[in-house]
C-alpha cells in the first residue's frame, strides 16, 4: 500500500536553486525533468525529482507543480520511512523546509545588497543568517 503524502511547503523559487542548494545540504540531489518519481507505487508523476545519490533503493520525493500554478509542491511517500529518506530529511521532512526557507532568505539578502557573513544552527534547530551590508 502506497501512502503518498504532500510536505506542507509551497516552492515559490520557479528556478529551484533555493531548492537545490538546501536538498544538496542534505546530501540529497535535485533532478530536473525527472517526469516520475520512486515509491511504492511505480509511475507517479512529478515534473522534477529529489533523489538519495548511490542509493536506488531509496524512495524520491516528487517536485510538482501545484494545481494553482503558484509554485511546487513537495510529494513523497511515507511508508517504511520513505526507504532510506526519513533520515535525510526529518519527520514531516522538516529539514527540506527548513533548508529551503534559509536558502530563500539567503537569496532575500543578498538580493537587497546585503553579504552573508556567517550561519550556524542552535541546539534546538533554529537557524540563525547573520549578514551585513
Amino acid at each position: 500500500m502506497s501512502h503518498v503524502a504532500t510536505i506542507e511547503v509551497i516552492i515559490k523559487d520557479q528556478e529551484l536553486e533555493a531548492l537545490g542548494a538546501a536538498v544538496k545540504e542534505l546530501g540529497l540531489e535535485l533532478v530536473r525533468d525527472q517526469k516520475t518519481f520512486k515509491s511504492y507505487q511505480s509511475g507517479l508523476m512529478c515534473d522534477h525529482a529529489i533523489r538519495v545519490p548511490g542509493n536506488p533503493d531509496a524512495y524520491e520525493i516528487g517536485v510538482v507543480k501545484r494545481d494553482d500554478g503558484k509554485g511546487y509542491e513537495l510529494k513523497w511517500d511515507t511508508y517504511g520511512g520513505g526507504r532510506y529518506l526519513l533520515e535525510k530529511v526529518g519527520t514531516g521532512a522538516q529539514k527540506i523546509k527548513q533548508g529551503y526557507a534559509t536558502q530563500v532568505a539567503i537569496k532575500a539578502a543578498r538580493a537587497g545588497g546585503f553579504r552573508v557573513v556567517g550561519r550556524s544552527v542552535k541546539a534546538d534547530g533554529t537557524v540563525l543568517v547573520s549578514i551585513q551590508r
